[in-house]
């Protein structure tokens, strides 16, 4: 009876055929794996892309707010249409700038260059990704950002507007 059965079982599988389906599949799945550890991948640069840029623009805010007093004061180099801004003070508010917000960054580097009028500030950092080392970036990326500030216009600025808060009546 059981020969009988296993006769029948037998002539009921397709011969030839048996298993062909688990190369195909796993096949795709390494495939989908491999899209997302590519997407993580991708999304962690460019989330690291937008923090050195954000970490790069305000360190220029920050010295761009450093206006060069000596130079205010005595009205050289000053303007009506921007105040002055010296290379050292710039510089120095850059550092300033990194050592009380980034100074546990140890891969954070910043440089800083100034013609009076604009200044610029370069940033540039490695970090980490997850599944780097899958593609070739064990060691991390390379991450750079430029901004460029014009310092404080003066003239065209948006004026106070002064309001009158004694009471009338």
């Amino acid at each position: 009876m059981l020969r009988k059965l296993k006769g029948a079982l037998r002539r009921h599988l397709p011969r030839g055929d048996a298993g062909s389906m688990l190369p195909m599949i796993v096949v795709c799945v390494l495939i989908v794996v491999l899209m997302i550890m590519g997407m993580t991948t991708a999304t962690a640069a460019f989330l690291a892309q937008r923090n050195i840029q954000s970490i790069c623009d305000s360190a220029a805010t920050w010295a761009a707010a450093e206006a060069d007093s000596n130079k205010v004061l005595t009205n050289k180099g000053s303007s009506e249409k921007f105040l002055p801004l010296s290379p050292e003070a710039v510089a120095s508010a850059v550092e300033e700038h990194r050592t009380r917000f980034y100074a546990d960054d140890r891969e954070l580097q910043m440089a800083a260059s100034s013609d009076g009028e604009t200044l610029t500030v370069e940033c540039h950092t490695k970090v980490k990704v997850p599944f780097g080392s899958a593609f070739g970036k064990g060691d991390g990326i390379g991450r750079d950002a430029v901004s460029v500030v014009r310092s404080p216009v003066s003239d065209s600025s948006p004026q106070a507007l002064v309001v009158d808060n004694s009471s009338t009546g």
